[in-house]
């Protein structure tokens, strides 16, 4: 259970980042 929601979280951040690098790069 704990290695799950470690990769859901890492997912996440990692989605959340593409999407404020992408926004940045609009700029």
């Amino acid at each position: 259970m704990r290695d799950t929601i470690q990769g859901m979280n890492g997912w996440e951040i990692g989605a959340r980042s593409v999407s404020v690098s992408s926004a940045q790069s609009r700029r």
